[in-house]
C-alpha cells in the first residue's frame, strides 16, 4: 500500500489498494487531521496525526485522551513548537524521532508494546520535515511543510512497496475542494501521481484556512 496525507491547507487521508479507514475533522485550532487503521500482524496499526500549534499540557493531554479513545498505536505530531525531549512525553508510548524547532518541529510517537525502526529524518536545514519509521515492514513517514517554502517533493518517501505519508503539507489544489489550486498543491498532486499514490479526501470537509 503506498499512502499520502495532505492535513492542513488539503483535505484527505490517502491510500491505495488495501483497505482502510480515516476520520478527519478539521478546524483552526489544533486540527485533527487523519486517523487510519491498518492490519499489521496481529492486531491494527491505528494512526493518529495532529498539528497542535503548540506542545503545551493541553494539548498533552487532548493527545492522550484520543489515543486512548482511539487505541492508537502511532501518534504524528506536527507544529510542536518544542526544542527540549525531556518535555515530549506521552503515557505508554516511546518517542521514536522529533525535529527540534522553536517554530514548527514534529515529533513522532509509538505504542511501547510495538517495535519499530528508524529509518531516518530530515536535516536540519531543510524547509520540509520528516521522520519515517517502519513497523512490521510498513513505512510511515511524518511530514510537516511550513507554507512559504516551496515543496521538495525529492525529500518525501515512497520506495517502499507498503507506506503511508501523513503530514501537514500546507498544499491547494483544486481536486481537493479549493477554488484554486498553488504551486505546491500542483507538485504534491503530480508527485503522488507519478508515485502511483492515492489521496482519501472528502469534498463535504471544510477546509482549514
Amino acid at each position: 500500500m503506498h499512502s499520502i496525507d495532505t492535513n492542513g491547507q488539503t483535505p484527505g487521508f490517502p491510500t491505495s489498494n488495501d483497505s482502510s479507514a480515516a476520520s478527519r475533522t478539521q478546524n483552526h485550532s489544533p486540527s485533527l487531521s487523519g486517523r487510519e487503521a491498518i492490519a499489521s500482524g496481529d492486531e491494527p496499526l491505528v494512526i493518529l496525526q495532529i498539528n497542535v500549534e503548540g506542545w503545551t499540557a493541553a494539548q498533552r493531554e487532548l493527545v492522550q485522551k484520543m489515543t486512548r479513545e482511539m487505541k492508537v498505536t502511532v501518534v504524528l505530531i506536527q507544529e510542536k513548537h518544542q526544542t527540549m525531549t525531556d518535555q515530549l512525553k506521552l503515557f505508554g508510548f516511546t518517542l521514536a524521532g522529533h525535529i527540534p524547532r522553536e517554530h514548527h518541529g514534529i515529533a513522532t510517537f509509538v505504542r511501547s508494546s510495538i517495535s519499530f525502526s528508524l529509518v531516518g529524518y530530515s536535516n536540519a536545514g531543510e524547509p520540509t520535515q520528516w521522520i519515517t519509521i517502519t513497523i512490521n515492514g510498513i513505512c510511515i513517514s511524518n511530514v510537516y511543510h511550513p507554507p512559504p517554502a516551496v515543496l521538495n517533493v525529492s525529500l518525501l518517501r515512497s520506495d517502499s512497496d507498503q507506506c503511508i505519508i501523513p503530514g501537514d503539507f500546507n498544499c491547494l489544489h483544486e481536486n481537493w475542494g479549493y477554488p484554486d489550486s498553488n504551486q505546491n498543491g500542483y507538485l504534491l498532486a503530480d508527485w503522488s501521481c507519478t508515485n502511483n499514490l492515492h489521496t482519501l479526501y472528502d469534498l463535504k470537509q471544510p477546509t482549514s484556512f
